[in-house]
């Protein structure tokens, strides 16, 4: 299966743009997370490589799947990844992100 090209960039704002097809996502802080939920809740899996607008290629992420369990977060000791709860009244799409299990969520 070939890697899910993801593309991203850092706005002047200090937001950070991550985009893959038609989906775009700008967050301060995960967008690159954020995006790989919204990617696994339209049903995609697997590896992606994540671009910067140059082309160059940034990173690697094994599987979306497991990427979009976590979210990053600040506390007390710095920055730490953490796992991803929705909020108990977020949309549904958005809360099935977490009801798929990793092996449920590949494809073929």
């Amino acid at each position: 299966m070939a890697p899910h090209q993801i593309t991203t960039r850092a706005l002047s704002e200090g937001s950070d743009l991550c985009r893959f097809q038609d989906l775009s996502i700008t967050h301060r802080s995960d967008a690159l997370r954020r995006l790989c939920r919204a990617m696994v809740a339209r049903g995609l899996s697997g590896p992606a490589e994540v671009r910067g607008e140059d082309g160059k290629l940034r990173m690697t992420i094994r599987a979306i799947e497991r990427s979009a369990r976590w979210t990053l977060s600040e506390g007390e000791r710095g920055f730490s990844l953490t796992r991803y709860v929705p909020h108990p009244y977020a949309a549904a799409s958005a809360a099935s992100v977490e009801r798929v299990s990793a092996s449920a969520a590949q494809t073929p």
